[in-house]
């Protein structure tokens, strides 16, 4: 996975999630993502390293769904997630999530929806 599939513009970048952020996500899961993504309860170190084991297999074989994690240029934290999905219609489904501690802030959110967007563009 090259560099060249990864996009920012300067505060926030997307790029192809690693298998070592399966923590970060697992750490930064709260009751309303639990909720809204309809896991049912948190997941698990394992179950987050199997579905993000997944997401990396994706990005390797070119597949239909692509999951990027979303980085703040500055700390070089992941904030949260977006995933760029093609459908049978031709359709790119494109979700993402932000977590907790960066949820709110006007800059992160509407970074995040146009990252959203153009990552809908590119796939």
């Amino acid at each position: 996975m090259g560099a060249h599939l990864g996009r920012s513009d300067g505060v926030l970048a997307i790029r192809p999630i690693s298998v070592l952020e399966a923590v970060v996500i697992v750490d930064a899961q709260d009751a309303q993502m639990v909720r809204r993504f309809g896991w049912g309860a948190p997941l698990t170190l394992p179950a987050s390293q199997l579905v993000v084991r997944r997401w990396v297999r994706s990005w390797q074989s070119l597949g239909l769904g692509w999951n990027s994690a979303i980085v703040d240029e500055v700390t070089g934290q992941m904030i949260g997630d977006c995933e760029a999905e093609l459908r049978g219609d031709g359709f790119v489904h494109v979700l993402y999530a932000v977590f907790a501690p960066w949820r709110g802030r006007a800059a992160y959110r509407d970074r995040t929806a146009g990252a959203a967007r153009q990552k809908s563009r590119i796939a």
